[in-house]
């Protein structure tokens, strides 16, 4: 049987959240070539363009040209902004979902 239990929370201020492995998205010191990361295959200005080119979807994914599958997804909060707090479902010692 799992459980949900509350593991944090998560502040929003731009009415969605963005769930991704954190190495398609955050820089990496090692991945620096002439001053410009090279390992980030996606940034935030491509992705606000992107979103407004399919009018604002409430679950847009994320899916770089040359990637076949999605490298993470965005989705609205529900509410707007605010701070929601973060649920875990577990089984055993794993973790084996979250939910806002």
């Amino acid at each position: 049987m799992s459980d949900w239990k509350q593991i944090g929370t998560l502040p929003v201020d731009a009415g969605c959240i963005l769930l991704s492995d954190p190495c398609y998205v955050l820089p990496d010191s090692r991945g620096i070539e002439d001053g410009k990361h090279i390992n980030i295959p996606y940034d935030y200005s491509t992705m606000l363009k992107e979103m407004e080119e399919e009018g604002w979807p409430r679950e847009f994914k994320i899916k770089p040209k040359g990637y076949s599958i999605p490298l993470g997804m965005i989705v609205e909060s529900g509410y707007g902004d605010g701070e929601y707090p973060v649920l875990a479902e577990e089984l055993g010692i794993k973790i084996i979902s979250v939910k806002e």
